[in-house]
């Protein structure tokens, strides 16, 4: 995981808020299980504000994540250029609306998970090389099963 410190005190906050500038790389995704981050460069601003009872948490990130290709398998560079809001209250349970609900006790927002979700969100649901740049030994292992599949199905 990222030697950042993610974790961000509500119960302390000025009222100006909280502002913080950092690079992702791949040991950040690393850190959450299922996911097929590779690799990252991803510049983040992370911008938390009070707003009476609760706080405003802006989320700015550019860069790129590699990811396997849906098709191939190898590595695709996916852009990232993504701006979020994400709602923040203390309370001891979780709210009907999607507002991050952090306990009154600690006060303390684990803002990486937000961070991680906000990204991973914003991946394309099907990520493939452009036309003719996957890999050529997969592209011709796909097409011999094509064609075989296509002659084993029957005629109507």
């Amino acid at each position: 995981m990222s030697e950042h410190n993610f974790n961000i005190n509500l119960l302390s906050l000025p009222k100006e808020g909280f502002t913080d500038s950092f690079h992702l790389d791949g040991s950040f995704f690393a850190g959450f299980e299922k996911n097929d981050v590779r690799g990252a460069d991803v510049e983040v601003s992370l911008q938390v504000v009070p707003k009476g009872e609760r706080f405003i948490m802006t989320v700015k990130a550019t860069g790129s994540m590699s990811v396997p290709c849906d098709r191939c398998l190898d590595l695709v560079e996916v852009p990232v250029s993504v701006k979020d809001t994400q709602l923040v209250e203390l309370g001891s349970a979780d709210t009907e609306e999607d507002i991050v609900v952090v306990p009154e006790k600690s006060g303390i927002l684990e803002s990486d998970a937000i961070i991680y979700d906000i990204l991973i969100t914003n991946l394309p649901l099907t990520v493939r090389h452009r036309q003719g740049e996957c890999n050529p030994e997969m592209e011709r292992l796909l097409q011999a099963h094509l064609a075989k599949t296509e002659k084993e199905e029957p005629e109507e």
